[in-house]
């Protein structure tokens, strides 16, 4: 894959946590979006992009959440507010 900005063939890839807020004061209340998707940099330009996944784009589309708890790489994720809380599975 080229990078768009410098067309270098150099490209390094990472894994990434992007938490995604909602803008505005009247979407304070909203818990934010949770999204894990590899990060594609170019480090001849310093340009970088990802790709939203399919059922986090749904959620942000409809402009709010509908699950406050989802299953991750074996990690179960609870979000409260802006706070999120990690739990491995079948931990007590």
């Amino acid at each position: 894959m080229f990078c768009l900005l410098c067309a270098s063939a150099n490209q390094g890839e990472f894994g990434t946590e992007i938490l995604v807020h909602f803008p505005g004061l009247n979407n304070l209340h909203k818990p934010p979006v949770w999204v894990f998707p590899k990060l594609s940099v170019s480090p001849d330009s310093g340009f970088s992009r990802f790709t939203t996944p399919d059922g986090k784009l749904a959620i942000l589309a409809a402009g709010a959440p509908t699950i406050e708890r989802q299953t991750l790489e074996g990690s179960i994720v609870s979000c409260s507010g802006a706070a999120a809380k990690f739990e491995r599975e079948g931990a007590s």
